[in-house]
């Protein structure tokens, strides 16, 4: 878990942002991101021809008008160098997210449910999490006013962009998505020397019970595993510290979620588990599923491709040539193995791969992930996708 000091002038901030006004907005350009390796967030390989959304402190903007559906909002993002950002306020008052906030911890909350997106002002920027899932694109604030990366309401929030270069205007459009809905599963206790806080999502309202049902085992049955594994792990340490008469730090256990792709009859999504038990350090650990809402099975990578289509030599080369440019990387990926790490991501319309920490990078690196569009991979409409 994240553990940051708030900044003592976000109060100032507060109001500010609740009284509206524009902020830095950071989003949609075209020129594909770099490898980077950034000790909070994951190592990311963007192969995308339109991101949208990353971090920048650059103060030569353009305004962008905001539009909602195709209203014009009376709000205005901004463009820099080439990226698009959205003051929180026009989430509140063009697209109807309740938006609110405590003044206790400094924290912004924008949407609800599964969906709610916390802002967090500290003295070392505006962290952004959703299900205390911790996101790579982090908010930013310019002239007193909060603004997060459109990537982010593309990405999380249902929502998709059409964009006017030529006129800056930005039009928000709601997304058709899959009718279903998310709900949060939580678990929190507090054993001796211990704390535990779980977070894992519950799918709900599918028209086919069964395949409701189906998921529901996958999820429900990895949380319950990890419950385990805590219980044993602390029946371990109990048993030392009664031989051993040792004091022993406090462990810590977290698990959050991330909602990253809902329609065309496929649901993705992307999970985490954080485990502390001393050292200089936690543990994490991420796994994904994607899942076909008309049968209720979890997909690999060769369903999503179709039959007889496996051939993976493109991704394979292009994760090697990647893995080349980190300067951390250990050296060995020769080819993707049987079940890779995989997910979809909406907003960008991409094809996700990573890898575990320490896999083939120093925890510092976190999780090397890299990104595929859709419509390179899968030129033609496949078994599940419509591209």
């Amino acid at each position: 878990m994240l553990s940051l000091r708030i900044k003592i002038g976000a109060i100032a901030l507060a109001a500010g942002v609740i009284l509206g006004g524009i902020l830095p907005v950071q989003g949609i350009g075209y020129a594909a991101k770099k490898v980077s390796t950034d000790s909070t967030h994951p190592v990311r390989a963007n192969h995308s021809s339109a991101n949208i959304g990353s971090q920048t402190t650059n103060t030569k903007n353009t305004k962008v008008i905001l539009k909602a559906n195709g209203v014009v909002t009376g709000h205005e993002g901004l463009w820099i160098e080439g990226k698009t950002w959205v003051p929180i306020t026009f989430l509140r008052d063009g697209l109807g997210l309740p938006l609110s906030y405590k003044k206790e911890n400094r924290i912004y909350s924008i949407g609800q449910g599964y969906r709610q997106l916390n802002i967090a002002v500290t003295e070392y920027g505006e962290a952004v999490d959703m299900n205390g899932f911790y996101l790579k694109d982090s908010g930013q604030t310019i002239d007193g006013h909060l603004y997060i990366p459109f990537q982010v309401v593309k990405d999380y929030l249902g929502y998709q962009g059409d964009w006017s270069a030529t006129a800056k205007k930005l039009n928000v459009l709601s997304v058709k998505e899959n009718p279903l809905k998310i709900n949060i599963k939580t678990y929190d206790r507090e054993a001796d020397h211990a704390s535990i806080h779980l977070k894992y999502p519950e799918v709900t309202a599918i028209a086919n019970e069964q395949v409701e049902k189906a998921i529901n085992q996958v999820l429900e049955s990895d949380a319950e595993q990890f419950k385990e594994e805590i219980e044993k792990n602390l029946r371990e340490r109990s048993d030392d510290l009664q031989s051993t008469n040792k004091i022993s730090l406090d462990y810590q256990y977290s698990s959050s979620f991330v909602i990253t792709y809902n329609k065309d009859g496929i649901l993705s999504m992307l999970t985490q588990q954080n485990v502390y038990t001393g050292g200089a350090h936690g543990m994490p650990y991420r796994k994904a599923y994607t899942f076909s809402l008309s049968d209720g099975s979890l997909m690999s990578l060769e369903d999503l491709f179709g039959p007889g289509e496996h051939d993976f030599t493109s991704l394979n080369e292009q994760i090697k040539a990647d893995f080349q440019k980190l300067p951390d990387y250990y050296g060995g990926f020769v080819e993707l193995g049987s079940q890779p790490d995989f997910y979809l991501q909406q907003g960008e319309e991409a094809l996700k791969v990573f890898f575990q920490v320490y896999e083939y990078t120093p925890y510092a690196a976190g999780f090397p992930e890299f990104s595929f569009p859709l419509k390179a991979i899968f030129p033609n409409k496949t078994a599940y996708l419509t591209i």
